[in-house]
């Protein structure tokens, strides 16, 4: 929290959504009058107090044996690390400080493990994708080893392990349970259609199942085959909530932003070189500020407003991305260090794999991409990377040419309701409460800017 609200005012000032701007709403309130805002004070305080909290927490983190996936016949043991997103209880794991329990003997389960297994309606870009660095610590435009993205395989080899244990990829085993029928199958043999052996992980007509971007998320799979056999909320693992490495990335940031992104402390040091060092990552972050170009990085986190971030912030922001994906992080984060302004001018259309060069050869020549209302992939004439929002190019299809923003996304607008609630006539011109910079104090209404 206290990183979120320091990180908030400091990227916010002047845009009406921190005390003190010029065009705050909440000026216009009786019981601000007079009040002034030692906005800079508060930044630095919060900033202080996030470090200090995590500093509190330590830095046992739990340890990677480096495998990329068990043996035939092991679906457990085989790494602690990717095991902390799929067991049943973690209570005797260091790093999770809170999770949540379920349970099939209470009727109290989920559908995660069957859905990472087999599709989702969803999928990580290829943004997310780029930004994981090579083995070396160099960004994958600085290091010659790097050996493209025709495959998903390709696109993995020699990266940080994070990418590699936790987005699938078309070589990775599957089930490796016993009790399996498809024990020994690969990620790419999962997804054939029986009947005409074509894939189908991109383009499934049902809906539910398809990955959209191809780039579909491991994290939380399990490899205990009682809980991927269907549909029917057969999970039973624990989910992580808080972990000791997020502790460790708060505290990073908080001191290069209280470095004012030139510079960090000891401790910092020690933690992101634990961090890199499990994701199998050179240790040396100096090397990796010093191969970073930010006009190469297509991460939204290069950006606070329009302007670019120090380079050594910047990676820091990308360790938070890559430690904590898919743990529902991202968005707040983002919205914390104001990055998306650039799509108020520009739109952002999000792409998938490289699905034009070689992958499309295994979903068959009769695939439909003809920008029609049912197209089933992008066109080629797009671009070679998949466009999931764009298969369909009717103009019903209001997301076609990509994503905007407004200012008042920043935060929500509150309810009319709430509004008139805090007054005691309930007359909006009583209210005690104030609508949010940019939204209207009407209901319905949109966004004004």
């Amino acid at each position: 929290m206290a990183l979120f609200e320091g990180t908030f005012e400091k990227y916010h000032q002047g845009s009406g959504r921190v005390p003190g701007d010029a065009n705050w709403p909440g000026a216009k309130m009786a019981y601000n009058s007079g009040k002034k805002f030692d906005i800079p004070g508060e930044i630095k305080f919060f900033l202080e107090q996030a470090k200090e909290a995590a500093k509190q927490v330590g830095s046992t983190i739990t340890a990677s044996t480096h495998k990329m996936q068990p043996a035939v016949g092991t679906p457990t043991g085989w790494n602690a690390y990717f095991e902390m997103f799929s067991q049943p209880a973690l209570d005797n794991v260091p790093e999770v400080l809170l999770w949540k329990q379920y349970s099939r003997s209470l009727g109290y389960t989920h559908d995660v493990p069957y859905r990472v297994k087999v599709g989702c309606a969803d999928g990580y870009t290829r943004a997310f994708v780029e930004s994981f660095l090579m083995k070396s610590g160099k960004p994958k435009y600085a290091d010659s080893n790097y050996k493209g993205d025709v495959s998903i395989a390709d696109a993995k080899e020699g990266r940080d392990e994070r990418l590699q244990l936790f987005v699938w990829d078309e070589k990775q085993l599957i089930d490796t349970d016993p009790t399996s029928p498809h024990s020994g199958k690969t990620y790419d043999d999962y997804g054939k259609d029986e009947k005409t052996g074509l894939q189908t992980h991109i383009t499934n007509t049902n809906q539910e199942i398809r990955c959209i971007t191809g780039y579909q998320p491991r994290k939380y799979y399990t490899y205990d085959y009682t809980q991927t056999p269907d549909d029917n909320r057969q999970g039973t693992d624990a989910c992580p909530i808080f972990r000791v490495s997020e502790a460790m990335l708060n505290y990073m940031e908080a001191d290069c932003e209280l470095n004012n992104g030139n510079s960090i402390d000891e401790t910092s040091k020690a933690y992101w070189k634990a961090l890199r060092e499990r994701a199998g990552v050179s240790p040396d972050f100096d090397a990796t500020i010093a191969a970073t170009d930010l006009n190469k990085e297509v991460d939204f986190g290069v950006y606070s407003g329009t302007n670019q971030v120090s380079k050594m912030l910047y990676n820091i922001r990308r360790e938070r991305m890559n430690e904590m994906a898919g743990e529902g992080l991202r968005y707040a984060d983002l919205i914390r260090w104001r990055s998306f302004d650039r799509m108020i001018t520009k739109k952002w259309i999000p792409e998938g794999v490289n699905f034009w060069t070689e992958m499309y050869k295994s979903y068959g020549s009769d695939l439909k991409a003809d920008e029609s209302s049912d197209a089933l992939v992008s066109s080629k004439a797009q671009g070679l990377y998949i466009r999931p929002y764009s298969r369909s190019m009717a103009a019903s299809n209001e997301l076609r040419d990509g994503y905007n923003w407004h200012e008042a996304y920043y935060l929500s607008p509150l309810g009319i309701s709430d509004l008139r609630t805090a007054a005691a006539d309930r007359d909006l011109k009583n209210s005690q409460m104030y609508q949010n910079v940019n939204w209207p104090a009407m209901a319905g209404g949109h966004a004004e800017k």
